[in-house]
């Protein structure tokens, strides 16, 4: 009959002899911190892409795009509609965009990478009312001049406020740095899209931001641009946009991190198999004891897989907390923007995360320990008896 009372009494002697085994101990343990470790530390990284999603976009604010050019008629189109928000002056809070990019060593490396430049028009106050200036002032529209934000400045050479930026047209001024509550356009450098068009020569937009009226319905807004005929206009509420456009590289990063850590667990798991191998072998006596005093092969095996697991969780836990202090909260920048331009991206560590780490590292310490504790559980009293 199964004993979980005898299981924990083979358990304790187990752990009673780990420190005359202590070097086979921790490389269970170190074996299980670095595979869980590394899992965590990539999981961060699209963890943190998927916060940058969810903070970049407001539930008033709306993109219409389209996969046909965007002219300044189809931008005056969907600024007349009655959900778009006026603002004291009777405008309309709504701007055609242009997206460019910009040339900038990183901090990191000293390796040139791209740069969104966003041009937008009218109230930017009004349309973005999360940017704050921190530094500088506003550009000013006919002006090649630029707004610098805190993630790009933080993570790129040459992008303080009184430095210039290689555009079309020559050098543009950066003149403010601005916060926006850590979201996307953090990233990146903002101007007058009048001006950015110009310069690109270009007369169509890419897209078009519109903020809505507090009591405007998203669906009626959507419907009355959908059914125009002269235009082929999709339209998404902000976050679900920046969230669908970056979904191919939160997969990608997923699919990194599960296959890196797939690698390294089943290096772990083999770690752990021939270390547990080994100290069921320097416990022979002792378990061919037990098994004499009457304990059956099931409950020593038992022991065997409590203590395997144990080493399991308590090196994923190591590995999990190392990576926390190490990773979570840092900033860094990837490639992954529009037009293959960098994103800053704060690593965010979920909670769910690091359990599941840890539960991975319990799981695997049991498949290292599952061969041993059988061979455990087989092994012979009598071979035990001739070692006394």
């Amino acid at each position: 009959m199964f004993s979980l009372k005898q299981v924990l009494r083979v358990f304790g002697l187990g752990l009673q002899t780990i420190p005359s085994r202590a070097s086979a101990a921790f490389v269970v343990i170190g074996g299980f911190a670095g595979a869980v470790g590394v899992l965590v530390a990539v999981q961060s990284i699209s963890g943190g892409l998927l916060s940058l999603m969810q903070r970049s976009g407001r539930d008033d604010r709306v993109v219409v795009h389209s996969p046909r050019p965007i002219d300044k008629s189809a931008v005056l189109t969907v600024a007349e509609l009655p959900q778009v928000m006026r603002s004291a002056a009777g405008e309309s809070v709504a701007s055609g965009e242009v997206f460019a990019y910009a040339f900038a060593p990183k901090k990191s490396n000293s390796q040139e990478a791209r740069v969104t430049v966003h041009g937008f028009a009218g109230d930017l106050p009004q349309l973005l009312p999360e940017l704050r200036l921190t530094q500088g002032r506003m550009f000013r529209p006919g002006m090649h001049e630029l707004i610098v934000g805190a993630g790009a400045a933080n993570q790129f050479v040459g992008l303080s406020v009184g430095s210039s930026v290689k555009l079309p047209g020559g050098d543009w001024l950066i003149v403010g740095s601005f916060s926006s509550s850590h979201s996307l356009l953090e990233s990146q450098l903002l101007t007058d899209v009048t001006t950015l068009m110009g310069s690109m020569r270009v007369s169509e937009y890419d897209s078009i931001l519109v903020r809505m009226n507090p009591s405007a319905d998203f669906d009626s807004f959507k419907n009355a641009l959908t059914v125009l005929p002269d235009f082929q206009f999709e339209v998404d509420r902000e976050r679900a946009y920046y969230i669908q456009r970056s979904q191919s590289f939160y997969t990608l990063l997923q699919v990194i991190t599960y296959v890196i850590g797939s690698i390294i667990f089943a290096g772990a798991i083999v770690s752990a198999l021939n270390t547990m191998y080994s100290v069921v072998r320097s416990r022979t006596v002792e378990i061919g004891t037990l098994r004499a005093i009457g304990f059956r092969g099931s409950i020593v095996a038992m022991g065997v897989l409590f203590e395997a697991s144990l080493l399991g969780a308590l090196g994923a836990m190591l590995g999990a907390a190392i990576a926390w202090f190490c990773f979570n909260g840092n900033t860094v920048s990837l490639l992954g923007g529009s037009n293959n331009t960098q994103l800053v991206i704060e690593l965010t560590i979920p909670s769910s995360g690091l359990m599941n780490g840890i539960l991975l590292g319990l799981l695997a310490g049991l498949a290292g320990g599952l061969l041993p504790a059988v061979s455990a559980a087989r092994q012979p009293i009598t071979k035990a008896l001739r070692e006394v």
